[in-house]
């Protein structure tokens, strides 16, 4: 889950974030050798993660979806029948 993140804004919140608390027995270096574990990456590292995103970009989204079987009415039942 962590490896969302970068390591920059794991370091972040670990200096000026709600994270101040649980890292500050750290000393500088091991707070960034903990944001590249969690994240699995090294802080120079500049890819940036895109979220996961649908490969189909033939999708008209003046339509509306053509689904059955789910979604959400009035009453918030969130299952429509077939």
């Amino acid at each position: 889950m962590m490896a969302v993140f970068s390591p920059s804004a794991v370091l972040r919140t670990m200096n000026d974030g709600v994270m101040q608390s649980q890292a500050k027995a750290l000393s500088p270096e091991q707070r960034q050798q903990v944001a590249e574990f969690m994240t699995g990456k090294s802080l120079g590292d500049s890819a940036i993660n895109l979220p996961p995103a649908c490969e189909n970009t033939d999708i008209d989204l003046r339509r509306p979806p053509l689904v059955t079987g789910w979604g959400i009415d009035h009453a918030n039942k969130r299952y429509f029948g077939p």
